[in-house]
């Protein structure tokens, strides 16, 4: 009893950490994404299918890397899921190292995709102009 309550105090509620982390992660790649399905209907409210094709184009490769962004986070939680004995600290400590790898990957990704996004829209804007 005494255990459970000083992890629970530890880990908010006995959440752990990565969980926490890999959810902030695949909404942030969530929301990127529909910010990108957003951009392209706005240019899909103009009448150019030229302008639609554009910025669909420009706005491609940060659907990517948001769509690829909130994919590596789901590999971490499968990670955490293996069945595996985790008595052995070397082990502990790989899935650990490895998971936090695939988040920091796609942390950078989320941050490369929301960099260009805004300067990808506008060229996309510019050109089929």
């Amino acid at each position: 009893m005494v255990c459970c309550l000083v992890k629970a105090s530890a880990n908010h509620e006995g959440v752990p950490v990565g969980h926490r982390l890999i959810s902030a992660l695949i909404f942030l790649n969530a929301l990127g994404l529909v910010l990108c399905v957003v951009l392209i209907t706005a240019a899909v409210s103009s009448d150019e299918p030229a302008r639609v094709a554009q910025v669909s184009e420009a706005v491609k490769l940060c659907l990517r890397l948001f769509v690829a962004g909130a994919a590596l986070p789901t590999v971490a939680w499968g990670i955490l899921a293996f069945e595996f004995d985790r008595s052995h600290s070397k082990k502990k400590l790989l899935e650990s190292m490895i998971v936090y790898i695939v988040l920091i990957i796609s942390l950078i990704m989320f941050v490369i995709a929301g960099w260009r996004l805004p300067q990808a829209f506008i060229t996309g804007l510019q050109i089929s102009e």
